[in-house]
């Protein structure tokens, strides 16, 4: 589609679209010396090129942020609220 090439469209350009909003709004609200946001911060990514995380690493990542006081871990079936 050489008419794509000159005037981008589709699901991925709505993305971006959607995430230069998202970017210039954060971008108000952040402190002042904060990282400045891009377009790419509040878009979909690909699986594959963020690449998949087995349980095992996804556990670690869990028990690391736990021992440095971000959460608790809790083990068991979760309460029946209803």
């Amino acid at each position: 589609m050489a008419y794509a090439q000159l005037e981008p469209f589709g699901e991925r350009q709505a993305d971006w679209r959607a995430g230069m909003l998202a970017s210039v709004l954060a971008n108000l609200h952040r402190r002042k010396r904060g990282r400045r946001f891009k377009p790419e911060d509040f878009m979909p990514q690909d699986k594959s090129a963020r690449g998949e995380r087995s349980w095992q690493e996804q556990l670690l990542r869990v028990e690391t942020l736990a021992a440095r006081g971000m959460g608790t871990i809790t083990t068991g079936k979760p309460e029946n609220t209803g």
